[in-house]
Parts: structure tokens; sequence; C-alpha cells
């Protein structure tokens, strides 16, 4: 490939086991894994983004994330510049602010109206089938079982008070993964909660139907094309706020 760069990266045992990108065209291209003699590089930008593309593609064996179909579900360029681009978003002071917010206080509301037993925090979900991972913010397990993913967010709802698409996205993916991977369990995850904590903290309940579940099989196949380069992502009407805008090549002025 004209242009193209290499680097090289240990994955795991052996550590010789050495798996080669090639960078061009804006985009990463495995070529395969090697058992080669170590060797080793300066870390500049490239070769760290390198890294992080082994992680994903080799490691992870090609899983995305729950935060991933969101993206995709707002925008299905931002997936592509991740995984195909490497690029990262910038975080903000709006953004880590979010991730600061103290959301126990605010979850103990729940308890008594969903009858909740047990609050879980920091639960990885994996599911090599669905090549689906991702960790809801809180789990609510109520006394009859049922088992109700929280999302708490630092924004405002859709308008006229509703849910935005891809935190519904966002919380029948988990859903799913929840079916898929909770031990000892053949369930239905029915429905999910999201609070909003701007311009005020207000919770809303959002049911999860077969409907939503099938929605989010589809858009994660789609994601993977994606990914994988064997599809390019859909063009937005019009980008507005992003943090991507700069490197996205897909980028709509209209």
């Amino acid at each position: 490939m004209p242009g193209a760069r290499e680097c090289a990266f240990p994955v795991g045992p052996p550590p010789e086991l050495l798996v080669y990108l090639d960078w061009g065209a804006s985009s990463w291209h495995l070529s395969g894994a090697l058992r080669l003699p170590p060797r080793s590089g300066r870390a500049t930008a490239r070769s760290l983004t390198c890294a992080a593309l082994l992680y994903r593609f080799v490691a992870e064996e090609w899983l995305l994330t729950v935060n991933d179909l969101k993206h995709f579900a707002y925008c299905e360029a931002i997936v592509y510049l991740t995984h195909r681009m490497g690029v990262r978003e910038t975080p903000t002071e709006y953004m880590e602010y979010g991730r600061e917010v103290e959301k126990e206080e605010h979850v103990q509301q729940l308890l008594k109206k969903y009858k909740v037993a047990r609050v879980l925090r920091g639960v990885h979900l994996v599911s090599r089938e669905l090549r689906l991972t991702g960790a809801p913010d809180f789990i609510l397990v109520t006394k009859l079982g049922e088992l109700i993913p929280v999302e708490v967010k630092w924004a405002e709802p859709a308008p006229r008070g509703r849910v935005k698409r891809d935190h519904v996205v966002q919380l029948a993916a988990y859903a799913l993964l929840m079916e898929r991977t909770w031990p000892g369990s053949r369930f239905s995850v029915k429905r999910g909660v999201v609070l909003y904590l701007k311009p005020s903290p207000k919770f809303f309940e959002v049911p999860l139907t077969a409907e939503d579940k099938k929605a989010v099989l589809d858009m994660l196949k789609r994601a993977l094309d994606v990914v994988r380069g064997r599809a390019e992502p859909r063009k937005r009407a019009r980008c507005t706020g992003c943090n991507y805008h700069a490197h996205c090549p897909f980028r709509s002025y209209q």
C-alpha cells in the first residue's frame, strides 16, 4: 500500500506474537499475526493509536461497546472514526462534570417505587455471541427478581419531555446483554430508567419491547459492518455540536 506504515506490538502470551497494522488511506488494515523477534519504536501518537486498535481488533475480537451503539444511533460516522481511524473524543468540561456527579443520591429515590432489594453498580457485561460489552450505571434488582438497567445523564431530555432515541438504544442494548449473560436466569428485561439531571433531576421509565431489542440487534449488525469496512456510515442530515466534526470526512454542512 503506497505510503503505508507498519507498527507491531505484543498482544499477549507468548510475547513474541506480534500483529502488524498498516496505516494508509485514513484507515487501519490488519495484515497478519506472526511470530517475530520483538521490536520497539518511539511512542508516537500514531503508534499509540495502533496499540489501541490492536486491543480492540485482536484482544477483544471485534467487540463493540454499548456506548458505541449509543453513538451509532446518534451518528454512524462516530463509530467509523473511533474504530477505523483511531480518533478519540476530547473530553469537555461539560463531560467531565457529568462523570463526577454523585449518582447514588439520585438513584435512592427509585428504591421505594420499584421495591428494590439490591442496587448493583460496576457490573461489566460481555457477550461473545452478540460481540457486545458494556456496564450500565446501575442495575436495580427488585424483590420479585426483576432486573432494571438505569442510566444517569448530565443532560436534558428531548423536546416535549421525551427520552432521547440514543438513550433508548443504550437501555435496550443493556437489556439484551443482561438477558444473554445474567447467571442462572432466563428472563426478559422489560423496562429501564433514564435520569436526566438537567434542568432539574427527573426520571423517565422506558418500556423495552421485543421490537426495540430487534432494532438494536439490526443496528449492531450494521455497526459491525461499518467498523469492519464492509459498509460506509450514513450521513446525518446536518452536523451540530459534535466533538468529532474536525476529523470527520462524512460531515454535512447543509
